[in-house]
């Protein structure tokens, strides 16, 4: 069994966990793998996955985003339909795996 404890040097003075490293080429082949399914999304629907995924409520997105919590929920409702989110962690993961977090 690998150690996730050991390091990997990368340049001069950084260092990166094995268990890091691992997480992040998840999150690159999940990215491209879901791209096209990801770039169907408005502007304004990553714009709220963004906050989602940054843990915002619907009433503090509305007020940020200036519209209605109504407005934020059939947001959500159509994120979750078009990327197959079922939970806030899947949304997460999808804001990590496309830097929007």
């Amino acid at each position: 069994m690998k150690d996730s404890s050991a390091t990997i040097g990368l340049a001069e003075g950084t260092r990166i966990s094995l268990k890091t490293l691992i997480r992040i080429q998840r999150q690159q082949n999940f990215a491209r793998a879901h791209a096209t399914t990801f770039a169907k999304l408005s502007p304004r629907a990553r714009e709220v996955l963004t906050l989602i995924a940054a843990g915002r409520t619907n009433v503090t997105i509305g007020k940020q985003l200036f519209v209605s919590v109504h407005t934020i929920r059939t947001h959500r409702q159509n994120i979750r339909r078009r990327l197959g989110i079922h939970n806030v962690v899947e949304a997460v993961w999808w804001g990590e795996c496309f830097d929007l977090v």
